[in-house]
């Protein structure tokens, strides 16, 4: 299904009865939902809220327009124990990224955010016990209106020390389950001359045993003593509490990690005496931003229209210049951006930003503002041209504008803001070559030099622990020596991946010479002595057996390699794919496989130790298989048996000589 279907009939599933199936739902035929799209929406287990069934393994995507965030928020959580519901940053699940697995029960809310475009929600029921479920928001968030508070305080210690007017508390893990036994202390405090009040926004941390909160345990003491205090465990939000001081105190302990639970977030906050005299339902104990959570415990909203008196009544919300007034500069692992702003008087240049709020100009005078971001970084987002060719990154500077209000002073209003887009374009794919050259490393030249580049490398190494490269050419080998040799993209980007499409081995420096021999095509092995195990990685290691060409066993040889660079996540691109031919295709095409380790042998090239060719034809066309012939002869007094296995020999056999083996980027 597409989800140009789902969402406008979304509105509907709300009204209807909960166990009939829906395009979010997952059931049979519906394992994994894709919803795109920046309509907000609910996600539910399946017969939500009755009880789901057992043995089910549902997964939802949920992909944002580039430049935007997801924000989703658990509502309600009562799962069976051993019962999953998994969150991942990204389009893929791997440890790395995992923003949170949860089990059990959980009160409260717990607001989470992508740090991209993508998530994935996966929920698995196991065939042992069945519960209420699960219930979730999700909403798209433009990414250059949400803004970072600090972190979660997460320290876990005898006794960790905060302060501020605020801030939020929780188990080591957070977002994260519960994972492991601790025993951990945090006096929190806020200015003096206010009362610090505490409310739990979430909380599950195991059940009362015969009473008693026994495996996991939280304590709070808000009466100026760091000692007992009243405890909580269980699955409901305890009550809010008040001080009678500035200083309050929690204790956590976990004595068994068996199961996985949430956990806890509590929030404090500084109020003058004789505020919030109804704890329970006092409005200045909640958190106004509407706050949210990434994987790595940032503290996340999004930013609220500022009201101004009186409002701009000329100028639009946004201002785009109608021609760029700025410099690019497209590096290897970063972009460099020079603004000219004395055509726009009306912004506050200092309050220059990129689409993350946090990077902020480098420098700024009276006439320029400078600015620059990483790759990965900053609010910066990617996707390929049309033609697939390139990778483009965008961002955007986001300058203040100024609104004049009655007073002498400017005022600087949020919703007012000049925009500024820019971006850069990368060659996905290179040419490069290896050549007499010192240091070792390599330059790479492309055919775009109006174009930002990677850094691509390529180099030979002396052995198979790739611990040491050749810095002096050109390198002797002898002829059925075994060469090794890395690729690798050097960028900020870490999702950068490599993949070596083509290698081919030239008696010259012209990467066009007519006689070439071929180690690697589209990615998949054609030489028989080429060890080449494709990663997805941003480097790549292969060596392979070397040799002269049977015209000139004086010469020097050089490799030309073809790389590709593509992005981790991208599940569609060459470097995922790798070599695109299954080995059940090589056998139905009638390629012998059994002595080749899966690999398509081009030509036969076998090389022998003694007063064996040691060369290689010019070209994969040229098939002439050079094998020794072998004659056994036997002699005992009466009998003597001759065993000969004879083949055709076209070409005059030497014995090997030493090779010189010039690495160039010519």
């Amino acid at each position: 299904m597409v989800a140009s279907v789902w969402l406008p009939i979304f509105g509907l599933l709300i009204l209807a009865s909960f166990s009939s199936a829906g395009p979010l739902d997952c059931g049979e035929g519906n394992w994994e939902v894709e919803i795109t799209g920046t309509k907000p929406g609910e996600i539910y287990s399946p017969n939500f809220p009755t009880a789901y069934p057992a043995n089910r393994d549902c997964t939802w995507k949920i992909k944002a327009p580039l430049g935007n965030l997801i924000r989703v928020t658990i509502t309600n959580l009562n799962l069976a124990n051993g019962d999953t519901l998994t969150f991942s940053d990204g389009e893929t699940a791997f440890p790395g990224n995992r923003i949170g697995q949860y089990s059990n029960c959980m009160d409260g809310k717990l607001p989470l955010f992508s740090t991209g475009s993508n998530m994935l929600v996966h929920f698995k029921s196991n065939a042992a016990g069945e519960d209420k479920g699960f219930k979730l928001t999700f909403k798209i968030v433009k990414k250059s209106k949400v803004e970072s508070a600090g972190k979660v305080e997460r320290t876990c210690s005898p006794l960790s020390r905060v302060s501020g007017d605020s801030g939020y508390i929780a188990h080591q893990e957070f977002p994260d389950s519960l994972s492991k036994q601790v025993q951990c202390s945090w006096e929190a405090s806020v200015p003096s001359g206010k009362r610090i009040f505490s409310s739990f926004k979430m909380f599950g941390i195991g059940d009362k045993k015969d009473g008693y909160c026994s495996d996991y345990v939280l304590r709070h003491n808000f009466q100026g003593s760091a000692t007992a205090g009243r405890y909580f465990c269980g699955c409901k939000l305890p009550n809010n509490i008040a001080s009678t001081t500035n200083v309050g105190f929690y204790k956590f302990a976990t004595y068994k990690n068996d199961q996985i639970y949430p956990g806890f977030l509590a929030y404090y906050k500084g109020l003058d005496p004789g505020t919030c005299v109804d704890q329970k339902s006092c409005s200045q104990l909640e958190d106004d931003r509407n706050v949210g959570f990434d994987r790595n415990g940032n503290i996340l909203f999004e930013r609220k229209t500022v009201t101004t008196t009186p409002p701009p009544t000329t100028a639009p919300k946004k201002v785009s210049a109608p021609v760029k007034p700025f410099q690019v500069n497209c590096k290897k692992d970063e972009i460099e951006i020079v603004l000219n702003i004395t055509k726009y008087p009306e912004l506050q240049h200092q309050s220059a930003t990129l689409s993350d709020s946090s990077c902020k100009a480098s420098h700024t005078n009276a006439t320029h503002v400078f600015i620059r971001t990483a790759l990965d970084e900053c609010g910066t987002t990617h996707n390929y041209s049309s033609d697939g060719r390139y990778i483009i990154y965008h961002n955007e500077i986001l300058i203040q504008k100024k609104a004049l209000s009655k007073g002498e002073s400017s005022v600087i209003t949020r919703d007012h803001e000049a925009a500024f887009v820019f971006e850069c374009k990368y060659h996905r794919s290179v040419v490069m070559s290896v050549v007499h050259f010192t240091p070792a490393r390599a330059k790479v030249y492309t055919r775009t030099e109006n174009f930002g580049n990677f850094t691509y490398e390529m180099e030979m190494f002396k052995s198979e622990k790739y611990d040491e490269a050749h810095d002096k050419y050109p390198v002797t080998v002898l002829a059925n020596q075994r060469v090794y040799f890395q690729t690798k993209v050097v960028a900020n980007d870490t999702d950068l991946v490599l993949l070596v499409e083509n290698c081919k081995v030239t008696p010259s420096k012209d990467i066009n010479d007519k006689e070439f021999y071929v180690i690697i095509e589209k990615g998949c092995e054609r030489d028989e002595t080429l060890k080449y195990n494709h990663k997805l990685s941003p480097f790549q290691r292969f060596s392979f057996n070397a040799f002269y060409f049977e015209a000139d066993r004086e010469a020097t040889i050089h490799l030309h390699c073809k790389v590709r660079v593509c992005r981790r996540a991208d599940k569609k691109s060459r470097c995922v794919e790798g070599c695109p031919y299954s080995k059940r295709r090589r056998r139905s095409e009638g390629v012998e496989s059994e002595d080749i380790s899966g690999t398509l042998m081009v030509g036969p090239l076998e090389i022998r130790d003694r007063g064996a060719s040691s060369g290689r034809p010019s070209s994969p066309e040229s098939r002439t298989m050079i094998v020794e012939v072998l004659i056994g002869v036997l002699g005992f007094i009466v009998m003597l048996l001759v065993v000969a296995v004879i083949f055709v020999v076209v070409k005059h056999q030497r014995r090997p000589k030493k090779l010189s083996l010039i690495v160039d980027d010519n």
